[in-house]
């Protein structure tokens, strides 16, 4: 854990010296792949499916606000679904527009969450989000969560459907594929039990890293990993068959999110229950019982060098010849 955490020391000191650079190059990193990820699923726009282009839109998104970068990735998830059909694009529009009405124009911090979970499905690691999520974020986090699976499920669904949905006839309604879509998507049974066990384990994680013992958050951690695991199996076993690909897929994406999920929560909010303090108090109404824990640190080593030259040295000999 010292480690990790000097790690952490040192990484927060190079981004303090280099504030700009880094939180540009980190930017960048995560545009490119989100929107590199969105074009392998969504490859229905020739101009914006180039490589270069989508270099361009995310070197522009990583010199603007997160809420700007987030808007425009919105809205190459709209023009990609228009390529494919006007009807559809339309229709994920207005699920963005009221998402953003109901919620993210209140908390727009989290709206980088509905970008962040498509990605990390495709990265066959959704479970990382709800376990960060329920470690760092308040309890109205939960909407972003299930605002970012329906995007990717509808991403998911019309790219599984986009031969399907390109052989309609010529003479139907937009707006008839549009409601066809929708339907389809809210009774894809994978995108409805998945999407309650996301939210299952946000909520497990956000109350048990409340309770009064040491290493809480771990146990929250790892509370969640295992109830998300049995219930992804269960839901598999129930809804439709399971295979032991898919057994193994799932095992090991929950263990390899609740490490990183471990890892992150150490770097972002370490603790040092080691030095866990009970502190009694009280007031004119009411008694106070608070425990105190410690963030964990390890302090700079500072290294003072004293120089002496030869001039000092030839001087101090000589007089302690003179005192001999």
């Amino acid at each position: 854990m010292k480690k990790l955490i000097d790690i952490r020391n040192r990484i927060e000191h190079y981004y303090k010296q280099h504030n700009r650079i880094g939180g540009y190059i980190l930017r960048l990193i995560l545009c490119l792949a989100v929107f590199f990820a969105l074009r392998g699923n969504l490859g229905y726009n020739t101009f914006l499916s180039n490589v270069w282009v989508i270099i361009g839109i995310s070197a522009l998104c990583a010199f603007l606000k997160v809420k700007y970068s987030m808007l425009i990735m919105l809205a190459y998830i709209v023009v990609q679904m228009s390529t494919l059909s006007m009807g559809i694009g339309m229709m994920m529009m207005c699920v963005l527009i009221l998402m953003y009405l109901l919620y993210l124009r209140y908390v727009e911090q989290y709206g980088i969450v509905l970008v962040i979970v498509p990605l990390l499905f495709i990265c066959r690691l959704p479970l990382l989000v709800p376990l960060v999520l329920g470690i760092i974020a308040p309890a109205s986090a939960v909407i972003a969560l299930a605002f970012g699976n329906i995007i990717y499920y509808a991403i998911h669904y019309i790219n599984i459907n986009s031969a399907v949905i390109s052989g309609l006839p010529a003479d139907m309604s937009e707006i008839n594929k549009a409601s066809m879509v929708l339907r389809g998507i809210f009774s894809y049974k994978e995108f409805l039990y998945t999407a309650g066990i996301m939210i299952l384990v946000f909520i497990v994680v956000f109350f048990l890293k409340k309770i009064n013992v040491n290493q809480s958050f771990m146990i929250a951690i790892l509370s969640g990993a295992g109830v998300y695991m049995i219930a992804m199996i269960l839901a598999n076993l129930i809804f439709g068959t399971i295979s032991s690909n898919k057994l193994l897929l799932i095992i090991v994406c929950g263990v390899a999110s609740a490490i990183i999920a471990l890892l992150i929560a150490g770097i972002v909010m370490p603790l040092d229950y080691s030095r866990t303090e009970m502190l009694e108090f009280e007031d004119e109404e009411y008694y106070y019982f608070v425990r105190a824990v410690p963030k964990a640190n390890i302090a700079r080593e500072s290294v003072n060098v004293k120089r002496i030259s030869s001039r000092r040295r030839v001087g101090a000999d000589a007089e302690r010849k003179d005192d001999l």
